[in-house]
């Protein structure tokens, strides 16, 4: 049960906050409709209309609620996106689908990378078809309703398969919004998994001191899951005895009844706080690089402060929340992350007993509807593997005779040719191609180098296969020599030591260089290199 609490304390101090970005997000829609989704077994989805600035479709992060206590284990759902040609402004063609991805119960994020990149135009359709449920209580999934989207644009309706035709469908009296909650990225993925902070030039209103240990249910979005640290303010005006205040920041695993606090991932040590009645105090909390899923929750526990309900106004001390309130028309303005999503409702326990079960709370109801949003200001760090496409490549030796930049990012039958030229001397390359990236680090933990090619060249072996990593200062490091073949053959590498040196300053360039060459036994000219992807994935 979420039980509404009200023990909300006004902040008297203006303040900035730690800023952040968002690049690169042509579409977001991420404030969710508290509590709604719709469940249906045809495909549905929504049209949107992108944002100015890229169509190379990367990522994008879709949210849905399973309710599958009668469930056998077998659920999936497999996401579409087409173009609006069809019949009204329908789907089209279908640009892009996913395979059957397993779902499991409870409210859950999924984000969804597009390996190589999908070229959209500005209008698209995106949808999910929930398989293997009979669309019934304990039996059924479906999308999280959200709205409005505050980078691109929605109507209030939704299309759906039905009767064999695409139908453009609203809900009773168009409530609510027919829109659903959803993120698209392009040229990438989301920077960081999560972000909800105030930015200047505005501040905060509210603060939350009503639990001895108290935190946030969030899904992450991008694909970094190794969270590596959190940012996040509190407020203490007051203490009745200062000397023993401290706090302690605990991630949660979300598999607790319910989806409450259940296994306990990480705890800091205990950090102290102090009262300060005109500023706020800002934590920035590493974290040893702790592996989490798509959702987790946060939680802060307070200890040496009374923490009363209603709050004691000369002993407490409380998270910082996000929303924006207005005395003249007494609206909140709800406030949406940055990056992933928070739901509307936060856990709570009173401790130092920590026995006591985890309860579920809002600021807002139907009887209370101006409370703010149960969102708290935080920020989370991550690391995580990334896979990068090439974005130049470079002919140093050779005639280029088809293909492109573009047939260096998909694995398909779109290959990059380069005919043989005559070597300058015995041993060096007849074809040699520089092949590039942009690197999001200039200090990767981990670094692996892909490369699927072959050759016309024959008998199989006659020519070799040569991979190497050009360093920042432009020499180069021999990575890998194998036999050519004439079928495509995957070349992966995976070097060690110090990875910067593969990084250049400056320009954060990653760069290949693949060559081939006859080593003597091929006693024919006019074959060909074909080249059909080349890809790193880094940390």
């Amino acid at each position: 049960m979420r039980r509404l609490a009200i023990s909300l304390g006004a902040l008297v101090i203006v303040s900035g906050a730690f800023a952040g970005g968002t690049p690169d997000n042509i579409y977001r829609n991420m404030l969710a409709i508290p509590g709604s989704f719709f469940a249906s077994g045809n495909e549905y989805g929504d049209k949107v209309t992108l944002d100015t600035g890229s169509r190379n479709l990367t990522s994008f992060t879709l949210a849905y609620v399973a309710d599958l206590t009668t469930g056998q284990n077998d659920e999936t759902v497999q996401v579409r996106i087409y173009d609006a040609t069809g019949t009204g402004g329908g789907p089209g063609t279908m640009l892009w689908q996913s395979t059957d991805m397993p779902i499991r119960d409870g409210l859950w994020s999924k984000t969804i990378v597009i390996s190589g990149g999908l070229t959209v135009p500005d209008d698209i359709i995106y949808t999910v078809e929930f398989k293997n449920m009979d669309m019934i209580a304990g039996d059924r999934a479906g999308l999280v309703l959200s709205d409005p989207p505050t980078r691109g644009s929605s109507t209030n309706d939704f299309w759906m398969f039905d009767m064999g035709a695409w139908g453009e469908f609203e809900f009773t009296g168009g409530v609510p919004v027919a829109n659903f909650q959803a993120s698209f990225w392009v040229d990438g993925v989301a920077p960081q998994p999560y972000q909800n902070e105030i930015v200047p030039p505005e501040d905060w209103d509210f603060y939350f001191p009503g639990f001895h240990e108290f935190g946030d249910q969030i899904d992450l979005e991008g694909t970094k899951r190794k969270i590596s640290a959190i940012r996040f303010p509190i407020y203490c005006p007051e203490l009745a005895a200062p000397g023993d205040e401290e706090l302690v920041v605990r991630i949660w695993k979300l598999d607790g009844v319910d989806q409450v606090p259940g296994t306990m991932l990480w705890e800091s040590a205990p950090m102290p706080f102090v009262a300060d009645p005109a500023n706020v105090q800002f934590f920035d909390v590493s974290v040893p690089n702790v592996t989490v899923e798509d959702a987790i929750v946060w939680t802060v526990e307070f200890r040496g402060v009374a923490q009363t309900s209603p709050p004691n106004p000369t002993d407490n001390a409380g998270l910082l929340m996000t929303g924006k309130y207005d005395s003249a028309t007494q609206v909140i303005t709800d406030f949406e992350p940055q990056l992933g999503s928070s739901r509307d409702f936060f856990v709570g326990r009173n401790v130092p007993s920590q026995t006591e079960e985890w309860t579920f709370w809002v600021f807002r109801t139907a009887m209370q509807p101006l409370g703010p949003q149960a969102n708290f200001e935080v920020a989370f760090d991550g690391v995580g593997t990334e896979k990068l496409v090439p974005t130049a490549f470079g002919l140093l030796t050779g005639v280029q005779t088809a293909g492109n930049l573009q047939s260096l990012i998909s694995l398909d039958n779109d290959r990059l040719f380069v005919r043989e030229a005559p070597p300058l001397a015995l041993g060096l390359p007849s074809v040699a191609v520089n092949v590039d990236t942009v690197s999001p680090t200039l200090n990767p933990s981990a670094l692996t180098i892909k490369v699927v090619m072959n050759t016309s060249g024959a008998p199989a072996g006659a020519v070799q296969f040569r991979v190497l990593g050009v360093l920042g200062n432009n020499t180069t490091e021999l990575l890998s020599t194998t036999a050519g073949t004439s079928t495509d053959q995957t070349i992966t590498i995976t070097p060690t030591g110090d990875l910067s040196r593969f990084v250049q300053s400056g320009s954060n360039r990653l760069r290949v260089r693949l060559q081939m060459f006859d080593p003597g036994t091929l006693f024919n000219f006019g074959w060909s290199a074909r080249i059909n992807q080349v890809s790193w994935e880094i940390e």
